[in-house]
């Protein structure tokens, strides 16, 4: 399945950036109005059963023509409750939508997940993108989207963008306690070096950037970056973002030009009109 952002473009959420040459998501995870949305490369029926594993069907779900949709237990501890899987056919792939949902509370469950299909559009990078597509609805105070990328031509080079909405920003940085966390990891029989630690900003965000080297017996010397903002409490469209990278420090140049390449086009993608 290809990207919405192009050859090299990966959009996560509503933010996008240029990879280096070779480097590709491995894994993605995105989640808008408390709805887990995924694009896979089953058809829709085999994607729903796939999903629904063992667990027997409760009942069939109506999400509107052309689409699918099984209501099964939630399983667990979560008596009362069961799960929504969703199942929209795109140009090239399946968006698969679940969610979580109160015994008696079907009706607006599946009213929501109808709404989040109507809102998704495949091949573009516009609103809230999960990859191959993205659901241009409203912004929602409950969104949460990640992709990690590899390459292999850099064996051990890996890439995270996180991104989310908070209910309050956090406190600090990821370097915050660098030196008790030296301390600590000094007792365990590893060495970590500060590379950097200072403010920093990208894509007119302000943040901190934070390079360290950690060396040990078990996995000798590894760097890992990270760049952190804040965000806004409760605000879209100003998230929290954790962006890291990390690598062996034999491949410190291809780690610190992948970085330099995210850092230098992470941008926030074009947003629907209203």
């Amino acid at each position: 399945m290809d990207e919405a952002g192009g050859a090299q473009g990966v959009c996560v959420g509503r933010y996008g950036f240029a990879a280096s040459a070779g480097f590709q998501p491995v894994s993605r995870a995105a989640m808008i109005y408390r709805v887990e949305a995924s694009a896979h490369a089953e058809a829709p029926g085999d994607l729903l059963r796939l999903q629904a594993g063992t667990a027997e069907a409760l009942r069939a779900a109506d999400l509107g023509a052309g689409r699918q949709g099984l209501w099964v237990p939630a399983g667990g501890t979560r008596a009362g409750q069961r799960v929504l899987l969703g199942a929209l056919p795109a140009r090239g792939h399946t968006l698969l939508l679940k969610a979580v949902a109160d015994a008696g509370r079907e009706a607006p469950a599946e009213q929501l997940m109808r709404n989040v299909m109507d809102a998704y559009r495949a091949g573009v990078a516009l609103g809230f993108c999960i990859g191959p597509g993205s659901i241009t609805s409203e912004p929602s105070r409950n969104e949460r989207a990640s992709v990690t990328l590899k390459s292999a031509a850099a064996p051990g080079v890996e890439l995270v963008a996180e991104i989310q909405t908070v209910a309050a920003p956090r406190d600090g940085h990821p370097l915050s306690d660098v030196e008790q966390e030296a301390r600590a990891l000094a007792t365990l029989g590893t060495q970590l070096s500060v590379l950097r630690n200072a403010p920093r900003d990208v894509a007119g965000l302000a943040g901190h950037e934070g390079q360290v080297s950690t060396d040990n017996a078990r996995e000798g010397a590894v760097l890992r970056y990270t760049w952190f903002h804040a965000g806004s409490a409760a605000r879209a469209d100003d998230p929290e973002i954790l962006l890291r990278a990390s690598a062996p420090a034999a491949r410190r140049a291809q780690l610190d030009a992948a970085w330099a390449a995210l850092l230098a086009s992470f941008r926030r993608l074009p947003q629907p009109s209203r």
